[in-house]
């Protein structure tokens, strides 16, 4: 596992955001366009899941 997957991880757990939910929500917003302005919405700590 690269360096960069496991910060990701660890930074959602630190948030208390479910890693995997976090990770295929932002590749599916990356996938569908999301916008390169507002990247910091796809950050573990302004994370929303979906059933939030």
């Amino acid at each position: 596992m690269s360096p960069y997957s496991v910060s990701l991880i660890e930074t959602a757990k630190i948030n208390g955001v479910e890693p995997f939910a976090f990770l295929k929500a932002t590749l599916e917003a990356i996938a569908r366009g999301h916008p390169n302005e507002r990247l910091d919405d796809l950050l573990p700590w302004n994370f929303k899941h979906a059933s939030s």
